[in-house]
């Protein structure tokens, strides 16, 4: 029987390789890509907190990340005047150009991953994978 973690983290490997192959070029690492990534595509306003429930991830690795990209010029961080715990994050022109550019590398790298896998196998997939999360939340 194959071991179920392991096969996951198999997979994981191969993809962050192919991911930091498309990323690293644009001058920011993987971790960082997906948290601009994450800014870009929302239609809403996004605080530090929006991003540390997004990826599972303290605060204080958050709070780092940010402060490592808004010294790289990708965001700003603006404190919200009704509240002055909250600091909205913003794109700058330069995170929404990198966000261009990676994107694109992107929707290739999910085509490949997903190639030969129909409907039914992605939908199961799925169903799997929040299992797993959900799974993994209540250790």
């Amino acid at each position: 029987m194959r071991n179920t973690a392991n096969e996951v983290g198999r997979i994981a490997r191969l993809l962050q390789r192919e991911i930091n192959q498309s990323v690293l070029p644009a001058g920011v690492t993987r971790q960082q890509y997906q948290i601009l990534s994450y800014i870009y595509r929302q239609e809403k306003d996004v605080y530090q907190r929006d991003v540390e429930a997004y990826f599972s991830m303290p605060r204080s690795t958050v709070s780092g990340l940010m402060k490592e990209l808004e010294l790289a010029g990708f965001i700003r961080r603006i404190q919200v005047e009704s509240d002055s715990r909250l600091k909205r994050l913003i794109l700058t022109d330069k995170g929404r150009s990198v966000c261009r550019t990676v994107r694109k590398g992107m929707f290739d790298l999910n085509q490949q991953l997903s190639g030969g896998i129909s409907e039914e196998e992605f939908s199961v997939f799925w169903q799997v994978a929040d299992k797993m999360r959900a799974n993994l939340a209540q250790a």
